[in-house]
């Protein structure tokens, strides 16, 4: 039977900068990687299935968006190999309209929200027009599950009617209206951040809401404009998902108060700034990578 330390998973070509660079970490610290694509995960299962190959721990990129590599998963949760990022969390921290429930619980500042159930059981609804004037106008809105991308997000609501049309597109989920937040400028800068979790470390950026834009917030940065909020708050924020690899954004409105903009990014997108104008600055990726391979090494010794 073959024996890998890290086995990876992912249906994405854009992943392959990332996976790269977490095998090459990983070797670095005598660790074996093993990566499933779509066109092994087949072959992949079935080796498993016969004992010909094993896997200590499990980090799954695909399983959310790709069917093929459930069965993966689920084989290798039997087997009892150690998953990086169960999947139930996932899917339950990508419910923004739960988050939103969770963040109000546990004080955490969220835009004003007014969530509508979905369309398919209740095309009929009645909105507060007291609460929805309060978003004021345009507003944002975007369905609770189906986002990636943007999809489904508009940002120029201006009417209860828009919303009942706009909700269509996808009758089974529910929908969130929100308030549009808008940052402070200070010092020519929009006050708008990306902010990572990993396995216990917290990296934050700079992020141009317009442009998707990344950089990192310096040392010097963080204790100028009082930024250390970031760090607590990100913790908070795991103790509510439980995923060990996520970001959350961040706005600083203009009452100063730091607000959660789209709760829990549960599968990060991990393309390089080098490569991409709106991807992670390498040098973070390599940050992001390291934390990750700390912590398999850390698994591994136990």
């Amino acid at each position: 039977m073959d024996v890998y330390d890290l086995c990876i998973a992912t249906d994405w070509f854009c992943d392959k900068n990332f996976v790269q660079c977490l095998e090459q970490i990983a070797q670095k610290q005598g660790l074996t990687t093993y990566v499933v694509y779509p066109y092994n995960v087949n072959e992949t299962i079935n080796l498993v299935q016969n004992d010909l190959l094993k896997f200590t721990i499990f980090y799954d990129r695909a399983s959310d968006s790709s069917v093929q590599f459930v069965p993966l998963y689920n084989l290798l949760s039997d087997k009892k190999t150690t998953i990086f990022q169960r999947l139930s969390l996932q899917q339950r921290a990508s419910d923004k309209a739960l988050m939103h429930e969770l963040f109000v619980r546990d004080n955490i500042n969220t835009p004003k929200t007014i969530i509508v159930p979905e369309y398919f059981n209740h095309p009929v609804i009645d909105i507060d027009r007291y609460e929805f004037a309060k978003l004021g106008r345009p507003f944002i809105i975007k369905p609770s599950l189906n986002t990636g991308a943007g999809l489904g997000v508009y940002t120029d609501g201006f009417s209860i009617e828009y919303v009942m049309n706009k909700r269509q597109e996808f009758p089974d989920d529910k929908y969130l209206i929100q308030e549009k937040v808008i940052p402070k400028e200070i010092d020519n800068r929009s006050f708008w951040f990306r902010v990572f979790y990993v396995c216990g470390e917290v990296h934050t950026t700079w992020w141009d809401n317009y442009t998707h834009r990344y950089e990192e917030i310096s040392n010097e940065a963080i204790e100028k404009y009082r930024l250390n909020y970031l760090f607590s708050i990100m913790k908070k924020i795991y103790n509510i998902c439980r995923l060990n690899f996520f970001s959350t954004e961040f706005a600083l409105d203009t009452k100063g108060r730091f607000v959660a903009i789209d709760y829990v990014n549960e599968i990060c997108d991990m393309r390089l700034q080098s490569e991409h104008y709106d991807g992670v600055p390498d040098e973070l990726v390599q940050k992001i990578s390291k934390n990750i391979v700390s912590y398999v090494v850390q698994k591994l010794n136990k």
